[in-house]
C-alpha cells in the first residue's frame, strides 16, 4: 500500500509493506504515475515501513525518477534498510537515486536544488 501526503513543494509517498511482489509494485508504480500526470515532479518515496525491496521495485523507482526528472523534478528515497541499502549500492542505482535517512533533509534537497537551477539561469 502507498500512502501520499504533501510536505511543502514536495509529495511524500509512504510504502506500506514489501515491496516485492507484483501487486505492491504496480501500487508503487500507480502512485508515482498519478503524482506525476497531477503535476507534482518532486516525490519522496519513504521505504521506513516498507521491508525488503525487488528488482521490480527498484526498475519502478529508477524509472519514476527518469520521468520526475524529464518534467524537472526528481524521485528520492528515505529510510532505506540495510538490504535496500545493499541492493542500491550492487546494483549502482546509488548513481541515479538520492537516498536520505532524514525526511528534512530530504525535502530540503528540493529546495536547495530549485534555488541553485535558479541561480545558474539568472548567471
Amino acid at each position: 500500500m502507498i500512502e501520499v501526503r504533501p510536505k511543502r513543494n514536495v509529495l511524500v509517498l509512504d510504502a506500506v509493506g514489501a515491496l516485492d511482489s507484483l501487486r505492491s509494485v504496480e501500487h508503487l508504480s500507480r502512485a508515482i504515475d498519478e503524482c506525476l500526470a497531477g503535476g507534482y515532479v518532486n516525490l519522496v518515496v519513504n521505504l521506513r515501513r516498507a521491508g525488503n525491496l525487488g528488482a521490480d521495485a527498484l526498475r519502478t523507482l529508477r524509472a519514476g525518477n527518469t520521468e520526475a526528472s524529464q518534467s524537472g523534478g526528481s524521485l528520492k528515497l528515505l529510510h532505506p534498510n540495510v538490504a535496500t541499502s545493499n541492493l542500491l549500492i550492487l546494483t549502482t542505482a546509488l548513481t541515479s537515486l538520492d537516498w536520505f535517512e532524514s525526511e528534512e533533509e530530504a525535502i530540503s534537497s528540493f529546495t536547495i536544488a530549485t534555488e541553485l537551477d535558479r541561480v545558474s539561469r539568472i548567471a
